[in-house]
């Protein structure tokens, strides 16, 4: 799907997962004119906010985060 301004209308967060680090720059920068926080997947240096890796055994679930830093070693965690 391409993106659109459109697809920001009424979005309280906003997530990037492109290929293409233009792409996800694009969104990033329409996103926060709009003053919606984002996340472009493994570009920690677009991020307003973070996802832990969540490893989820019941009856315990652990969010584990690396700020963005190790996203794979938080993920072998």
């Amino acid at each position: 799907m391409a993106f659109s301004l459109e697809l920001l209308t009424d979005a309280a967060l906003v997530f990037s997962a492109r290929k293409d680090e233009t792409l996800d720059r694009a969104v990033v920068e329409t996103a926060r004119g709009m003053r919606i926080p984002v996340n472009a997947v493994d570009r920690p240096e677009l991020c307003d906010f973070y996802t832990g890796a969540l490893v989820n055994r019941a009856p315990v679930a652990v969010a584990i985060t690396s700020t963005g830093v190790g996203p794979v070693l938080a993920r072998h965690i």
